[in-house]
């Protein structure tokens, strides 16, 4: 208890009031402060979480279309003598390219941790692009073949090895089966390689995961032989 007729004791005690009070507000300062700044930070890995899914789904939508034109188209021809897997090979009709990803979302992983996994990324996505171009182009070539050969496209189908369009679809075919094989493989690492950095950035987050689709859709087709 301050004696009011003292000055120096009023005095005294004005100040331990003042400071107490002052410490009150710094610290209530300091704790909005936290909140807010721990309230960004919690809004910018929501943010990072989310586009990072959003990168998985899209690579992935991009894999498993040409995953599927493998399993579909390739692969019960593969080991068939050159020209007539080519013939073989059906077009794959109708088919539209899956939308690019925005690079610029994952610009987190730009860090020294994030080990070469977004160039490899954009590598991913211009290997996708340029094969669905040369597919593309594959697929209305053999078209044109297919009608010169058998226009009706429901009996079998004769053609001349030597023939010039069959030597082209054959050379084109023998193009892009090592680009398809390749480009499927490198990005099966990529998918990996990226769910595992996003699982050790932001733990307790679920992350996508590459599941392999190996059915086959059944699809008749004519058979292929060379004339006699």
């Amino acid at each position: 208890m301050t004696d009011p007729a003292d000055p120096c004791s009023f005095l005294l005690e004005f100040g331990r009031e003042l400071l107490s009070g002052g410490i009150g507000i710094f610290v209530g300062a300091w704790l909005a402060f936290a909140y807010e700044r721990r309230g960004k930070k919690d809004d910018e890995r929501a943010e990072c979480v989310s586009q990072a899914k959003f990168a998985q789904m899209s690579i992935l939508r991009q894999w498993n279309q040409m995953q599927q034109i493998q399993n579909e188209r390739l692969n019960p021809h593969r080991v068939k003598p050159p020209p007539i897997r080519a013939i073989s090979c059906f077009p794959a009709s109708g088919l539209q390219p899956i939308q690019a990803l925005n690079l610029s979302t994952l610009a987190f992983l730009l860090d020294s941790n994030g080990g070469g996994l977004l160039p490899d990324i954009a590598l991913s996505e211009d290997k996708y692009h340029a094969l669905f171009a040369l597919n593309q182009t594959r697929c209305e070539f053999h078209k044109d073949v297919l009608k010169k050969f058998n226009p009706a496209l429901n009996t079998d189908i004769e053609f001349s090895p030597a023939d010039h369009d069959v030597a082209m679809l054959t050379k084109l075919t023998n193009e892009w089966v090592p680009i398809l094989d390749e480009y499927l493989s490198f990005t099966t690492d990529v998918l990996e390689r990226l769910r595992n950095e996003l699982q050790r950035r932001f733990p307790g987050e679920a992350f996508l995961k590459l599941t392999p689709n190996d059915n086959r859709t059944s699809f008749s087709s004519p058979s292929v032989k060379p004339k006699p």
